[in-house]
């Protein structure tokens, strides 16, 4: 025995070691250990004959070590990897061992498919529960076994082993082990009926299933990655799911775009079966097994077709057409009259034309040219109208609710020149004769625990690199870095599939988490937490992502492409989608995790389709205006999008064409249905707050406006980043995007009243006794030493007054960014964006939202930019402002001579009007100075640069008392977060106690906040005396009861 030997060989295993010496004297001690307890394990789950103890341990401990060598040693992996018996004996080994779990787990195997012999989840539990000791340790065997098939499938050479476990069909024994670990662990159990011994062990099982899950879809990872056959296969399995088969004839339409899925489903098949070549070297391997050793255990390779003609003799199985001229080009002709269905799809050439053809009507309209306009303004505006009066028997019609809409109502009648047909006639082909892309030369191998001499040609413009962690049964850690390059070859366009109008359809009441799941997968993110669910999500990257194929084919197929179109063709694939993104929402994942980038690159590929609008389009539920998954969406898109600013350099041409068309679609879709919607809910609000309407009418619940604010503000999110691309923002101005800002803001202003920063305590009525007056005594005796109770929890507002907190912000922020001047300009701002402020009643709404609001932290500070851009070089808004200044009367602050007056003002950041006492002198300079401030808070001057603007201050005793502060505005969006330079006597910016106005020279003191209601900016001095005799005039504001608590004593206002 050499010494290499002696290195390699597992102790302790001589009697097996002699019995396995007759498989053949070129098998290395790894192989011929691994195959014998491969036959013990075989025997065991076979009852042929079952193992005792000390023969299980000296198996397990053998499989132990197998496994640590496959994580280890290269050598030890590729030998392995390519012994055809020893996949055998695990396909053998699986094929028993999933009906006996099953069996013990779920149920009798007569009782799968049958309704009347369905096992509840009660009776699942107490099986998992009685047969608690056999199932974890079979449990424990296999998924030890898993992690070893899934090593051997990476190596110098992954299409030799891959194709060796595709012609022993242990692909479909993963695909099985994933239906049982699916089935055991998406049922749920009622945890009153188990005592904590058997929570104990039901948990136990179910955590074993799980890891057998994540190992078995790694393993599928593996052997689909770079392997274009594998993965049309695994697709084949997953997206054509039996139980969701027609039950009508094969030619009916799928669903309404037309698309018939058992036709799709045997083109597909056909193409298989004419990519059914293997490697050569694995066709080799399996030739000579079948002729010099399938007379020995574990027996003959099955001969099923398609793949059986690669080993079995020329002649004793037809070859399927086509797979011998594997270089010839070949033109796609579709030929409608031949009858051989077969010879049809071969002519074709490409996977399906089920498939292509759904493309051609699913795609964007504008795919090519610009066939669909913006939807016009006047279209929005009707269509606000619209969702104004029918608000309630919407929501009473999607809901399901016994209020139906009268005839008229369903807005489906309410098509107009907008309302395009979205199954516009096209080409017959598209061939997707595309430019070769670069091959992915490292695709990364999931979640391996092994180290491996590769070299990769690392030339790909975006690194990923994360840190996987693996903890085995044998505890032994492995850890491994992967890394995910990928090109951005865009190809984006989108497809307006919906009629916007039809979602009212009562046919499509669904919302999400109701009803059952469509597909195998579409199980799996609620089965998995974040970490063990990446296998899925790079299965789906690596199947339908550009750069993870291997180029074009022989049609000029990008196989990539028509697997992305097949993802959302079917049922399953649309399920799949919509819960991989409600996962990202449920688990709150951040763009850094690698969940959220990876389902990025999976949006990238759809976009590569044009098929995000159709995606974004099946995401929709009827009772929300945005669902949960499409706000995902859309948040991945914005994440795409601001991938492409932070990277503006490798922008292509062709690439910001498509990102335009994709802007217009999202944009369509916020004019005629979000804008609309939302500012319908706020039209209602507006009328409960002035009492026109009962709140009681109001049709949606707090929820649901929760889903709806977060959905309008992803929007904003999005339309913010696009206005940061000057190509886009030019698109943005030109379909007057400012229109529909103005009007969530005014929808806003008509329905959320403003929180104050200090809400004054309602007083009660004189008079009025309460039955337990509230009396203040801190020191009253007889209190019983005992604490005061807390105060009860704030209750939550209704749906009624909820308050869209943050959106202001939001839209003026995009408004300032749209108002801009061109890049390298300084002055004046953007002169169309100007105008349509004008011409849309934008300054009202703007003024308005002048006052403090706490539900709009900073909204003050935008709109500072904003009108700073509005006003410059615009003659029609100046001109607005001096009619607005010119119509609203000064407040009468003025008091007799020598006399006080007393007069209420509105101060920003207080609730309610607060009481001001006027004391005049008697001196004529001093009643020319309090002429001054009378007179100062009725004129704005409009012409200067400077706009006052609000400063928060910490210390009140540092205020001016001068009146010659002045706080320049912010000259940019990063200015409004940083305390603004004050000088040696004012103190720092901060979130105040409350709003600290400044009192400026007059002519610059006056801030709307409501039409025709200016009001005074004073300048509080907290620290001076009333009788201070250098003082001609003291306003002195006597504060509320409790009022002077907050600010410590009575404030004193001075000139």
């Amino acid at each position: 025995m050499t010494p290499e030997d002696e290195m390699t060989r597992l102790p302790d295993n001589d009697n097996l070691l002699d019995e396995a010496q007759e498989d053949g004297p070129d098998e290395t001690i790894e192989e011929r250990c691994f195959s014998a307890a491969l036959v013990c394990l075989e025997g065991h789950y076979t009852q042929s004959p079952p193992m005792g103890p000390q023969t299980a341990a000296r198996v397990s401990s053998m499989i132990t070590k197998t496994l640590e060598k496959t994580h280890t040693l290269r050598k030890a992996r590729e030998a392995i990897s390519r012994n055809v018996a020893i996949w055998i004996w695990l396909t053998r080994i699986f094929a028993a061992a999933i009906p006996s779990l099953t069996t013990r787990s779920v149920g009798p195997l007569s009782s799968l498919n049958d309704p009347e012999k369905g096992v509840t989840p009660q009776e699942s539990t107490a099986l998992i529960v009685m047969n608690h000791a056999s199932i974890k340790e079979d449990l424990g065997t296999l998924i030890k076994l898993m992690h070893i098939a899934r090593n051997l499938l990476v190596n110098a050479e992954p299409e030799v082993p891959q194709d060796i476990c595709a012609a022993v069909h242990f692909d479909q024994m993963v695909y099985q082990t994933i239906i049982l670990c699916v089935n055991v662990t998406s049922k749920g159990y009622d945890g009153e009926i188990l005592d904590e011994t058997q929570r104990l062990k039901l948990g136990d099982v179910t955590e074993l299933y799980k890891k057998l899950l994540v190992t078995s879809l790694q393993q599928a990872h593996n052997w689909t990655a770079k392997h274009d056959r594998n993965k049309m296969s695994f697709w084949f399995d997953v997206l054509f799911d039996d139980d969701g088969a027609l039950t009508g004839p094969e030619e009916n339409m799928g669903d309404g775009s037309g698309f018939r899925p058992q036709v799709a489903k045997r083109q597909v098949q056909h193409w298989l079966d004419r990519n059914s070549r293997l490697c050569d070297t694995a066709r080799n391997l399996l030739k000579d097994y079948a002729q010099n050793r399938a007379d020995k255990p574990p027996g003959n390779l099955a001969p099923i077709r398609p793949l059986a003609w690669n080993w079995l003799p020329d002649g004793s199985v037809d070859v399927p057409g086509d797979v011998a001229n594997i270089e010839d080009k070949i033109n796609p002709v579709w030929k409608p009259d031949e009858k051989d269905k077969f010879e049809q799809d071969r002519a074709y050439g490409r996977v399906s034309r089920e498939v292509d053809t759904w493309w051609l009507n699913a795609r964007d309209p504008n795919y090519e040219d610009w066939f669909v306009m913006m939807p016009s303004v006047e279209f929005a505006q009707s269509r606000l109208e619209h969702c104004r009066s029918n608000l309630v028997h919407r929501y009473a019609h999607s809901c399901g609710t016994d209020h139906s809409p009268p005839p008229g109502v369903v807005e489906e009648e309410e098509l107009s020149d907008h309302e395009h047909c979205h199954h516009c006639e096209h080409d017959e082909h598209e061939h997707d004769h595309e430019h070769n892309h670069d091959e992915h030369h490292h695709e990364c191998n999931h979640d391996h625990d092994h180290n491996h001499d590769h070299d990769h040609e690392d030339d790909h413009e975006c690194e990923c690199e994360c840190d996987h962690e693996h903890n085995h049964e044998h505890e032994h850690d492995h850890d491994h870095h992967h890394h995910h390059h990928h090109h951005h070859d865009h190809e984006y366009t989108h497809d307006y599939v919906e009629d916007i109008m039809d979602d009212e359809d009562a046919d499509d009441d669904e919302s999400y988490g109701e009803g059952p799941l469509t597909g195998l997968l579409t199980e799996v993110p609620n089965i998995l937490d974040p970490k063990q669910i990446e296998a899925l999500h790079m299965i789906v990257k690596s199947c339908i992502l550009d750069n993870a194929g291997s180029g074009l084919t022989r049609a000029g197929e990008n196989l990539q492409k028509t697997r992305c179109r097949m993802f959302l063709a079917l049922d399953c694939g649309k399920s799949l989608l919509r819960e991989m993104l409600v996962f990202i929402a449920v688990w709150e994942k951040d763009e850094q995790s690698l969940i959220f980038q990876v389902t990025t690159q999976i949006v990238e590929a759809l976009h590569h389709s044009a098929l995000i609008p159709y995606a974004w389009n099946s995401l929709r539920i009827p009772k929300d205006i945005i669902s949960p998954a499409q706000t995902v969406l859309l948040r991945l898109v914005n994440h795409m999008f601001r991938a492409r600013v932070n990277n503006s350099s490798s922008q292509e041409t062709k690439d910001n064409a498509r990102d335009i068309k994709l802007v217009h679609f999202f944009l369509s879709f916020f004019r005629s249905r979000i804008v609309p919607e939302c500012a319908a809910l706020m039209h209602l609000q507006a009328q409960i707050r002035e009492e026109n309407c009962d709140p009681s009418e109001f049709p949606v619940d707090s929820w649901d406006m929760e889903r709806a604010k977060d959905g309008l503000a992803q929007y904003l999110d999005f339309l913010t980043t696009v206005a940061e691309m000057m190509d886009t923002r030019a698109k943005l101005i030109e379909w007057e995007a400012v229109y529909d800002l103005i009007t969530i803001l005014s929808g806003l202003e008509a329905g959320v009243p403003k929180k104050p920063l200090i809400e004054l305590p309602k007083r009660s009525p004189h008079g009025e006794n309460s039955g337990s007056p509230m009396v203040e005594r801190p020191y009253a005796a007889g209190d019983d030493g005992l604490p005061p109770s807390p105060p009860p929890p704030p209750m939550q507002e209704p749906a009624h007054k909820f308050p869209w907190s943050g959106v202001k912000g939001q839209i003026f922020t995009i408004v300032a960014t749209l108002l801009q001047p061109p890049p390298g300009q300084s002055s004046p701002g953007n002169p169309d964006v100007q105008m349509q402020m004008v011409k849309y009643n934008g300054i009202v709404p703007l003024l308005n939202c002048c006052a403090y609001d706490d539900h709009n932290p900073f909204a003050k500070e935008r709109v500072t930019i904003c009108l700073k851009w509005l006003l410059d070089g615009c003659e029609a808004a100046n001109n607005f402002f001096r009619e607005l200044v010119n119509l609203s009367p000064p407040p009468n602050l003025r008091p007799a001579p020598g006399g006080t007056t007393v007069s209420t003002i509105r101060v920003d950041g207080i609730q309610g009007e607060v009481k001001v006492q006027v004391r005049s002198g008697t001196s004529a300079p001093g009643e020319q100075v309090a002429n001054d401030i009378v007179e100062g808070t009725g004129r704005l001057d409009l012409n200067k640069p400077k706009l006052p603007t609000m400063v928060r201050r910490e210390n009140l005793g540092n205020a001016p008392v001068d009146g010659q502060q002045e706080q320049a505005p912010a000259s940019s969006f990063n200015d409004l977060e940083q305390p603004a330079t004050q000088s040696t006597n004012t103190a720092p910016c901060f979130r105040p106690p409350f709003y600290q106005p400044t009192f400026d020279t007059p002519g610059q003191g006056v801030e709307p906040l409501d039409p025709g209601q200016p009001i005074s900016t004073l300048s509080y001095d907290k620290d001076s005396e009333t009788s201070q005799q250098d003082s001609d005039i003291d306003v002195v504001i006597t504060p509320p009861p409790n009022l002077d608590e907050a600010f410590g004593e009575s404030l004193v206002l001075k000139r």
